[in-house]
């Protein structure tokens, strides 16, 4: 996963050193025909280790395959971090439960599936805020103002926009400050406050 998204390794857990060998995958072509192959495997896999009592195997490969399953791979993605949701509640792991739910929440929206879209994203930012992880947090925000955007409620998208903004500063992600940023001149474009947008995207 590192060789096609770097940027994001931070989000994702670590891996152990395979007991094993494995392919190279430092190439971003080859890991991501490797993803491509083995996508129906790796679903499996979650879903197996859901049910088998290896459940942190769950939690940790919904977190590692996010980025990738966003890619256009909805179902699949609904199926691993649903089982990842459930397999953390079962064991009561209410940061890895916020992460699946986060990511669920991501796959309904890619679905066109607004409203279980938002109820996953409610639930994450409960169970965040629960956990005092403010990262999290900044996260679900963002992602439940994208939901009232597209809805047309573009106050209630500011404010979770701008509260998302405040918590990636206070968490020192410049990446996820840059969307909040973003998110926020879009709408002030949409409303024709061309200066406050300019100002954003500046």
């Amino acid at each position: 996963m590192n060789a096609l998204y770097p940027a994001e390794a931070h989000h994702r857990p670590a891996i152990p050193p395979a007991g094993a060998p494995i392919p190279d995958l430092t190439d971003p072509d080859t890991a991501r025909g490797w993803l491509d192959t083995e996508r129906s495997t790796l679903v499996t896999v979650a879903v197996h280790t859901a049910t088998h009592g290896w459940r942190s195997y769950t939690t940790r490969l919904s977190r590692t395959l996010f980025r990738y399953l966003e890619g256009g791979h909805y179902t699949a993605a609904v199926t691993v971090h649903g089982h990842a949701s459930n397999a953390a509640r079962h064991d009561g792991d209410t940061i890895a439960q916020a992460h699946a739910l986060t990511n669920l929440g991501v796959a309904y929206w890619r679905l066109g599936q607004h409203q279980p879209a938002a109820e996953h994203f409610q639930q994450a930012l409960d169970l965040f805020r629960q956990a005092g992880d403010p990262a999290g947090q900044a996260r679900t925000l963002n992602n439940l103002g994208t939901i009232e955007e597209q809805s047309g409620h573009y106050r209630s998208a500011t404010d979770r926009y701008a509260l998302a903004l405040n918590l990636y500063r206070r968490t020192g992600d410049r990446t996820g400050e840059a969307r909040a940023l973003a998110n926020l001149g879009n709408i002030e474009q949409r409303l024709g406050q061309h200066q406050a947008a300019a100002d954003h995207y500046e």
